[in-house]
């Protein structure tokens, strides 16, 4: 967990220096990296909607200089992409799990679109964070908490 606690504090401290732009970079990035989960959950447990996401990762894209957003169809995604994201009381599973994460990084970006708060890139960065930390965990039963920071 202090490795997290770095990471955290690191992340917080270094995320206003970037730009808006730059942030999205960032964003979008985690997004395109944790969409493949949600397809694999979407195939395993038959339910989900990848074409959701997908629809809202390509207007991040298309969007991400920040100008000329429409508040109103990021709105729209973000109700979209929330009603398509597992809940792990319904699917407790890793991959559920890797699933919501990916939901929860696409709606991050979409409210930073939005609001322009640093907290959403920090959520993101925590998520990414998280899902390596299964991932690897899952693959590597035997190792701690360092071994897992330095993998």
């Amino acid at each position: 967990m202090k490795y997290y606690t770095g990471y955290k504090k690191q992340l917080d401290k270094n995320i206003h220096k970037l730009s808006a732009e730059r942030k999205m970079d960032f964003a979008i990035e985690a997004c395109e990296t944790l969409f493949p989960e949600y397809e694999k959950f979407e195939a395993i447990y038959n339910w989900g909607n990848s074409k959701v996401l997908e629809d809202g990762i390509n207007y991040c894209n298309n969007n991400r200089t920040l100008e000329n957003i429409d508040a109103q169809k990021i709105e729209v995604l973000i109700k979209e992409i929330d009603e398509v994201i597992p809940h792990m009381d319904d699917f407790g599973s890793l991959q559920g799990s890797f699933a919501m994460n990916a939901g929860v990084v696409l709606l991050s970006t979409l409210k930073f679109m939005l609001e322009r708060q640093d907290h959403y890139i920090s959520t993101i960065g925590s998520y990414m964070h998280e899902t390596i930390d299964f991932k690897v965990r899952s693959q590597n039963e035997d190792l701690d908490e360092e071994d897992i920071e330095n993998h």
